[in-house]
Protein backbone atom coordinates (compact mmCIF):
# COMPACT_ATOMS: atom_id res chain seq x y z
CA UNK A 1 0.00 0.00 0.00
CA UNK A 2 1.02 3.64 -0.52
CA UNK A 3 2.32 5.82 2.30
CA UNK A 4 -0.33 8.34 3.20
CA UNK A 5 1.21 11.50 5.04
CA UNK A 6 -0.97 13.63 6.82
CA UNK A 7 -0.66 17.34 6.86
CA UNK A 8 2.77 18.90 7.95
CA UNK A 9 2.93 20.95 11.26
CA UNK A 10 5.56 23.36 12.43
CA UNK A 11 6.65 25.56 15.78
CA UNK A 12 9.23 27.50 15.91
CA UNK A 13 11.26 27.03 18.86
CA UNK A 14 11.54 30.41 20.85
CA UNK A 15 14.45 30.13 23.14
CA UNK A 16 16.62 32.93 22.13
CA UNK A 17 14.27 33.79 18.67
CA UNK A 18 16.35 30.56 16.24
CA UNK A 19 15.89 30.90 13.21
CA UNK A 20 15.27 27.20 13.18
CA UNK A 21 11.81 25.43 12.33
CA UNK A 22 10.79 21.96 13.57
CA UNK A 23 8.96 20.26 10.67
CA UNK A 24 6.84 17.15 11.62
CA UNK A 25 4.62 15.12 10.30
CA UNK A 26 2.44 11.64 10.57
CA UNK A 27 2.16 9.05 7.72
CA UNK A 28 0.02 5.81 7.22
CA UNK A 29 2.66 2.69 6.17
CA UNK A 30 -0.01 -0.20 6.98
CA UNK A 31 2.54 -2.46 5.48
CA UNK A 32 5.57 -0.88 7.72
CA UNK A 33 7.98 -0.56 4.58
CA UNK A 34 11.29 1.50 5.40
CA UNK A 35 9.89 5.23 4.58
CA UNK A 36 12.45 7.59 3.23
CA UNK A 37 11.09 11.42 3.06
CA UNK A 38 12.13 14.53 1.13
CA UNK A 39 11.17 17.79 1.66
CA UNK A 40 10.74 20.81 -0.29
CA UNK A 41 9.79 24.79 0.21
CA UNK A 42 8.40 27.39 -2.40
CA UNK A 43 7.31 31.15 -1.69
CA UNK A 44 3.18 31.74 -2.32
CA UNK A 45 2.95 32.95 -5.76
CA UNK A 46 6.15 30.54 -7.12
CA UNK A 47 5.84 27.63 -8.98
CA UNK A 48 9.23 25.79 -8.51
CA UNK A 49 9.64 23.54 -5.22
CA UNK A 50 12.70 24.04 -3.83
CA UNK A 51 14.92 21.06 -1.83
CA UNK A 52 15.38 21.62 1.83
CA UNK A 53 17.84 18.75 2.50
CA UNK A 54 21.09 18.56 1.08
CA UNK A 55 21.23 15.98 -2.01
CA UNK A 56 23.21 13.25 -0.63
CA UNK A 57 20.10 13.22 2.56
CA UNK A 58 19.11 9.97 3.51
CA UNK A 59 15.70 11.33 5.96
CA UNK A 60 14.41 8.61 8.17
CA UNK A 61 12.53 10.16 10.74
CA UNK A 62 9.41 12.04 10.81
CA UNK A 63 10.56 15.10 12.05
CA UNK A 64 13.33 17.45 10.57
CA UNK A 65 14.71 20.97 11.94
CA UNK A 66 15.20 23.55 9.14
CA UNK A 67 17.11 26.26 9.41
CA UNK A 68 15.73 29.24 7.84
CA UNK A 69 18.42 31.54 8.44
CA UNK A 70 19.45 32.54 4.99
CA UNK A 71 15.45 32.08 3.58
CA UNK A 72 14.59 35.67 2.83
CA UNK A 73 11.30 36.93 4.81
CA UNK A 74 8.00 35.42 3.16
CA UNK A 75 5.42 33.29 3.29
CA UNK A 76 6.36 29.78 1.93
CA UNK A 77 4.86 26.44 1.72
CA UNK A 78 6.33 23.28 2.57
CA UNK A 79 5.84 19.89 0.44
CA UNK A 80 6.80 16.53 2.43
CA UNK A 81 7.19 13.33 0.24
CA UNK A 82 7.44 10.03 1.82
CA UNK A 83 8.17 7.08 -0.88
CA UNK A 84 9.13 3.33 -0.04
CA UNK A 85 11.71 3.26 -2.63
CA UNK A 86 14.37 1.77 -0.71
CA UNK A 87 12.96 -1.40 -0.25
CA UNK A 88 10.75 -2.33 -2.93
CA UNK A 89 11.50 -2.76 -7.17
CA UNK A 90 11.02 -0.06 -9.25
CA UNK A 91 7.42 -1.55 -10.39
CA UNK A 92 6.33 -1.71 -6.61
CA UNK A 93 7.40 1.51 -5.30
CA UNK A 94 5.03 4.00 -3.79
CA UNK A 95 4.81 7.63 -3.32
CA UNK A 96 3.26 10.24 -1.06
CA UNK A 97 3.19 13.90 -0.49
CA UNK A 98 1.66 16.58 1.59
CA UNK A 99 1.53 20.85 1.10
CA UNK A 100 1.43 22.56 4.56
CA UNK A 101 -0.38 25.44 5.67
CA UNK A 102 1.24 28.60 4.74
CA UNK A 103 4.83 29.15 6.99
CA UNK A 104 5.60 32.46 7.55
CA UNK A 105 9.28 33.04 7.65
CA UNK A 106 10.96 36.18 9.65
CA UNK A 107 13.82 36.18 10.84
CA UNK A 108 15.00 40.01 10.84
CA UNK A 109 14.07 42.68 14.07
CA UNK A 110 12.51 45.36 14.10
CA UNK A 111 14.45 49.10 14.23
CA UNK A 112 13.60 51.19 16.38
CA UNK A 113 14.38 55.05 14.77
CA UNK A 114 13.90 59.01 15.45
CA UNK A 115 13.97 58.57 18.97
CA UNK A 116 14.16 61.44 20.55
CA UNK A 117 14.10 62.51 24.51
CA UNK A 118 13.25 66.12 25.74
CA UNK A 119 12.99 66.26 28.82
CA UNK A 120 10.14 62.96 29.92
CA UNK A 121 8.89 63.33 26.59
CA UNK A 122 10.18 60.74 24.48
CA UNK A 123 9.23 59.57 20.72
CA UNK A 124 10.23 57.32 17.86
CA UNK A 125 8.92 54.86 15.84
CA UNK A 126 8.92 51.38 15.17
CA UNK A 127 9.20 49.37 12.18
CA UNK A 128 9.34 46.41 10.41
CA UNK A 129 10.30 45.09 7.27
CA UNK A 130 7.71 42.14 7.13
CA UNK A 131 5.80 41.49 10.04
CA UNK A 132 3.53 43.85 12.06
CA UNK A 133 4.98 45.60 15.36
CA UNK A 134 3.20 43.48 18.20
CA UNK A 135 4.63 45.07 21.45
CA UNK A 136 6.89 48.26 22.68
CA UNK A 137 7.77 48.91 26.04
CA UNK A 138 10.91 51.19 27.50
CA UNK A 139 13.49 50.61 30.14
CA UNK A 140 14.45 53.27 32.69
CA UNK A 141 18.56 53.08 33.41
CA UNK A 142 18.31 49.37 32.81
CA UNK A 143 15.00 48.36 35.82
CA UNK A 144 12.04 46.71 34.91
CA UNK A 145 10.60 47.03 31.03
CA UNK A 146 7.18 48.90 30.86
CA UNK A 147 4.92 48.86 27.82
CA UNK A 148 4.09 51.74 25.40
CA UNK A 149 1.31 52.20 23.39
CA UNK A 150 1.51 53.36 19.61
CA UNK A 151 0.05 56.40 19.10
CA UNK A 152 -3.09 54.82 17.26
CA UNK A 153 -3.62 52.92 20.33
CA UNK A 154 -3.51 49.69 18.15
CA UNK A 155 -0.49 47.20 17.35
CA UNK A 156 -1.28 46.55 13.33
CA UNK A 157 1.32 48.44 11.28
CA UNK A 158 4.69 47.16 10.36
CA UNK A 159 5.71 51.04 11.07
CA UNK A 160 4.59 52.58 14.67
CA UNK A 161 4.48 55.97 16.25
CA UNK A 162 5.07 55.94 19.62
CA UNK A 163 5.20 58.70 22.26
CA UNK A 164 5.03 58.86 25.87
CA UNK A 165 5.98 60.74 29.01
CA UNK A 166 8.57 59.54 31.85
CA UNK A 167 7.03 59.40 35.12
CA UNK A 168 5.89 62.97 37.40
CA UNK A 169 7.83 61.44 40.21
CA UNK A 170 10.98 61.16 38.49
CA UNK A 171 13.78 63.46 40.32
CA UNK A 172 15.98 65.57 38.19
CA UNK A 173 19.05 64.33 36.76
CA UNK A 174 20.42 62.02 33.67
CA UNK A 175 18.68 59.01 32.39
CA UNK A 176 18.79 56.52 30.22
CA UNK A 177 16.20 54.97 28.14
CA UNK A 178 16.46 52.07 26.24
CA UNK A 179 13.37 51.20 24.08
CA UNK A 180 12.84 47.82 22.60
CA UNK A 181 10.26 46.58 19.75
CA UNK A 182 8.69 43.45 18.96
CA UNK A 183 7.50 42.05 15.73
CA UNK A 184 4.59 39.36 15.54
CA UNK A 185 7.26 36.78 14.52
CA UNK A 186 8.93 37.82 18.30
CA UNK A 187 11.82 39.16 16.71
CA UNK A 188 13.09 41.98 19.12
CA UNK A 189 14.94 45.50 18.46
CA UNK A 190 16.30 47.99 20.72
CA UNK A 191 17.29 51.63 20.79
CA UNK A 192 19.21 53.77 23.23
CA UNK A 193 18.66 57.38 24.18
CA UNK A 194 19.46 59.44 26.91
CA UNK A 195 17.48 62.95 28.83
CA UNK A 196 18.14 65.56 31.46
CA UNK A 197 15.63 66.52 33.53
CA UNK A 198 15.58 69.47 35.75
Amino acid sequence: APPKTSSSRRSKKRAGRSPVIRLSWKVDNPDNDRLRYTLFFKGEGETDWRSILPSDSQLRSTSYEWNTAAIPEGTYLVKVEASDESVNPTDRQRSSNKVSAPVVIDNQPPRVVKLEARARRLTGQAIDGYSPIARLEYSLDGRIWSPIFPDDSIFDQRRESFGFELPSTLPDGAYTIVVRAWDRAQNSGTARVLTEIR
